[in-house]
Parts: structure tokens; C-alpha cells; sequence
């Protein structure tokens, strides 16, 4: 067969790859059987027993290694013995107990890399329960939790009602990257804990660490086949055109759990993905790009570019497919960015990280709402007319999102009195408002405002009936704006009221 017949077959297409990001709730596959050769061992001569065997192949006898073939054996006087070597550490998932330090060293087995910093999540959520909560979002086939760490502003309202950024160790197999995303973590807190204009990003913006999405390929790096980079659907392809990807997408767990991740977090806006090899270049072939979502990449660029901060949006990244970025965007119009683990003449990361996310976090979507004064219509009827800004750059939903039906709309609810009838005027258009609508009346509807675009503001004119007196309460919500709430009392205002 032609090679590049294989090639263009084994492509995935924009719809397919859709389908398999918005339908994870089937993501349960069946596991890959261990495809590794049988391991001979000796036969025992008659009357001893076999020795059992560990996963690896390797005889243990009580927990330890018995001595391998070909290895030398004192059978004989006069021959030393050679000495036993020690059994390797035990896997298992991070201790429950703190570790003694909380120093993070670069040069570490890879499992005591995860003790370690597992031992500094749970020490940050332990010092700032106000501003951290550390969860799981599972299990790796080894039996490793997978931590996140929410950062956020938890004695003030709850995180849920703000829009989140992610950040992630994209390769999923770097310690060095895993260790400066944790030392980033903490630095932030304890900068949050001095300065209150860094405790206000806190305020405005739920900060989701995972330092480590992939602990088996951490602990052992040579045993994983398929890299946490490469299994995600949107562009994947299959291992014999791009090493790592896997014999299918979602083939890792790990993957899976952060495809679950994507699913659920409606409030995630915005995710930067840590990288040992960030290259620029273009996405894979088959992805999309609208206009709208190009010149806000780059407007976004624009306002973050430093000489050194080595920072590229998804726009510019050289990708095959198959990152979690690549499907963060494609399937669910979440903005992405690569941050360089090393950059030439670069500031330390966790101050380069520390700059790209306070920069991000103050040009997240943000909604304003002034209400006027309530104009009596008649009988127990009002005219309220309510004006919502959104002043950032960012728009509530991105385009890409928008062309994907993602559920993040702009909803705004009404309590205290009846509407009776809507209407509504957007930037740009005439004086007059749009066609009036006129639902059933309900003292708890919702009306959709659609998606406020970056600079964008729009009016909206409220009939309701309620009596003199009562108090009306204005709620509106964008998962990946946050929410703003007023207030106002149905009484006349002079004369002519």
C-alpha cells in the first residue's frame, strides 16, 4: 500500500474527531492486553518448589529479588558472594503524611518526585484553606492519583461562580515541570497573603493547577508507550504516524480523566499548557481557526508580549493533533497557550508564570450591569431597562465555541415580580430595541442574552408587574464570566412617575 494512502486514511476528520470529544460519556474502553514477550525463568530441579514471579518476570522469593540468570552464585568455597541487591521502592499511591521537606530537588527517582509533591499540595491547602483546595480527579492504572489544586478566594463566595484558567504540565512526563508548577502554586498563595492587588486575582478567577496529569509516565519513564501530549482526540492520528499517540485516542487514563475535565468545567475559559518543547509553527491540518478567534489570539499576544516570557498562543503552535489543548479548543472553544518550561535569557518560570496569569486573568470576560430607576406603566406594571457591559478584550464565548453550541451562554434571571414582556438592543445597532418577546409569565424565568463579544454592551428593556414596594432582584450569569447580581425597589419616582 501506498504510505500516503495509510496517511490519508488513517486521519481523522473534523466531524469524527468532534463526536469522540462530545461524547465522552461512553469513554470506558477496553484495556489493551499486555503485549510484553513471556520472561523465561529456570525450572527448579526436582523437589524444590518454583519460586513465584513478579509482574516483571523477575523470581522474588519473601518480597526479594532472588539472584537472576547469568548472575553470578557462590556454589562453591572459596567464591564471594555478591551482595543482594535491594528491592525497588514500592508503588503506590502518594502518602497520606507530609514530606519532610519542602524543598522540591530536580534530581529525584521519579516516585519519590510524586511524594514529594504530593507532600507540598497538601501542605498548601493545609496553610491556606481560605485560598486552596487540593482534589483528585482519580486513579492511573498504577493505582497514582492525579491532584488538582484550585486556587481561589474560597471565603468569599464560592469558585464555581467564576470563570477558571488551567494550568498544566502538558507533556505530562517532565519532574522539572511538575516541580515548577508546584513551587508556582505556592508562591502564589504566599504572594496572596502580602499583597492584596495578587489576593484579588484570587477574587476574580478560579486558578486550577495539575502538575502532574501523568504520575505513571513520571514514576517510570520507561515503561509508557503512549504519551499524555499525543492520546486526546481532536487531530489525533495513530501510533505508526505519530509516535506516542497511542493505538487509539483516550487509550491512557489519565487522558481520559482530563477529557472528563473538559466535559464537566463549563467555567473553563482559558488553559496554558507547560512545555519542555514548545515549538512555534501551525496546528495540525484538518483544525479550525474563525477570524474572530485569530485576532483575539493575537490582541491577546499583543498585550502579554515580553521579550522573554517564551509564551505562544494555540494559533502558533507546531501540533500533529492529539494535545489536550488541541482538544480543549477544537471541541470546546477554551483559548489555549504554551508557556516554555525554558526560554533563552528567561526570567525564573515561576515568575514568567506568575506574569502571563495575572495578565490573562485581568482581560477575562467581565460583566457589568447598571439598572435605572423603575418607570410605573400602569396598574401594578413596570418598565425597567437594564444596560450590561462586558469591558474586556474576551469575549463571553469564543467564536469556535459558539460554532460548536458549547452551553455558555449569557442568562439573565429576575425575582420578585412577573415578566411580561422582553426586548433587546446590542452595540451597533439602531436606537430602537429588537422585537419584543413575551413569555409566560413566571416569577423564575431565565432569558438568554446570547454571548457578549469583547467591548460589546448591550441594553435590554424589562415589562413586569409587581406590586409597589417590592423588591426586584437581577441576576446575571456567563460560565465563563462570572456573575453580577442588583437590586431594585418598584416605587415611583416624582411627580410624573
Amino acid at each position: 500500500m501506498d504510505p500516503s494512502d495509510l496517511r490519508s486514511r488513517a486521519i481523522v476528520s473534523p466531524v469524527i474527531e468532534l463526536g469522540l470529544a462530545l461524547c465522552l460519556g461512553a469513554l470506558p474502553c477496553q484495556e489493551k492486553p499486555d503485549e510484553r514477550p513471556p520472561v523465561e525463568t529456570e525450572v527448579p530441579p526436582a523437589g524444590q518448589e518454583t519460586p513465584p514471579v513478579d509482574p516483571d518476570g523477575d523470581p522474588v522469593v519473601g518480597g526479594q529479588e532472588t539472584k537472576k540468570r547469568n548472575e553470578p552464585v557462590a556454589d562453591s568455597p572459596g567464591q564471594e558472594t555478591p551482595p543482594r541487591a535491594e528491592p525497588p521502592p514500592a508503588r503506590s499511591a502518594p502518602s497520606s503524611e507530609d514530606g519532610p521537606s519542602d524543598e522540591l530537588p530536580g534530581e529525584l527517582p521519579g516516585e519519590q518526585v510524586l511524594q514529594r509533591i504530593a507532600g507540598v499540595l497538601r501542605r498548601i491547602e493545609r496553610d491556606h484553606p481560605d485560598w486552596a483546595r487540593l482534589e483528585s480527579l482519580g486513579n492511573t492504572r498504577g493505582g497514582r492519583e492525579v491532584p488538582l489544586l484550585i486556587l481561589s478566594d474560597l471565603s468569599s463566595g464560592s469558585p464555581v461562580d467564576r470563570p477558571a484558567l488551567l494550568l498544566l504540565e502538558e507533556s505530562g512526563s517532565s519532574a522539572l515541570g511538575a516541580e515548577e508548577l508546584t513551587e508556582f502554586a505556592r508562591t502564589l498563595v504566599e504572594r496572596a497573603a502580602k499583597d492584596p492587588s495578587v489576593l484579588a486575582l484570587l477574587q476574580r478567577a478560579a486558578i486550577l493547577i495539575a502538575p502532574v496529569p501523568d504520575p505513571d509516565a513520571l514514576a517510570e519513564p520507561g515503561l509508557p508507550k503512549v504519551r499524555f501530549s499525543r492520546n486526546f482526540p481532536l487531530g489525533w492520528q495513530p501510533e505508526t504516524l505519530v509516535e506516542g499517540a497511542g493505538y487509539r485516542p483516550l487509550h491512557l487514563l489519565g487522558t481520559r480523566h482530563f477529557a472528563r475535565l473538559l466535559q464537566r468545567e463549563r467555567r473553563l475559559t482559558l488553559v496554558i499548557g507547560v512545555s519542555p518543547d514548545l515549538r512555534p509553527g501551525r496546528p495540525y491540518a484538518s483544525s479550525e481557526l474563525p477570524e474572530r478567534d485569530r485576532r483575539l489570539y493575537d490582541a491577546l499576544l499583543v498585550r502579554l508580549r515580553q521579550p522573554d516570557i517564551g509564551l505562544l498562543p494555540w494559533s502558533r503552535l507546531a501540533s500533529p493533533g492529539g494535545s489536550f489543548l488541541d482538544t480543549a479548543y477544537q471541541a470546546y472553544g477554551v483559548l489555549g497557550f504554551g508557556l516554555a518550561l525554558h526560554s533563552p535569557g528567561a526570567r525564573p518560570f515561576s515568575e514568567r508564570a506568575f506574569g502571563v496569569v495575572r495578565e490573562l486573568v485581568y482581560r477575562l470576560a467581565r460583566i457589568e450591569m447598571t439598572l435605572e430607576e423603575p418607570r410605573r406603566l400602569g396598574s401594578g406594571d413596570w418598565q425597567l431597562d437594564v444596560e450590561f457591559h462586558n469591558p474586556q478584550v474576551m469575549p463571553t464565548l469564543s467564536a469556535l465555541g459558539q460554532g460548536r453550541h458549547v452551553p455558555a451562554e449569557t442568562w439573565l434571571s429576575l425575582e420578585g415580580a412577573i415578566l411580561v414582556a422582553s426586548s433587546t438592543r446590542r452595540s451597533g445597532e439602531s436606537g430602537v430595541f429588537d422585537a419584543t418577546t413575551f413569555p409566560e409569565p413566571s416569577d423564575d424565568l431565565r432569558l438568554s442574552l446570547g454571548v457578549l463579544q469583547g467591548g460589546e454592551t448591550v441594553r435590554v428593556r424589562l415589562i413586569v408587574s409587581g406590586e409597589t414596594g417590592s423588591t426586584l432582584k437581577v441576576l446575571v450569569r456567563a460560565p465563563r464570566a462570572g456573575s453580577v447580581e442588583g437590586r431594585v425597589v418598584l416605587v415611583e419616582e416624582g411627580p410624573g412617575g
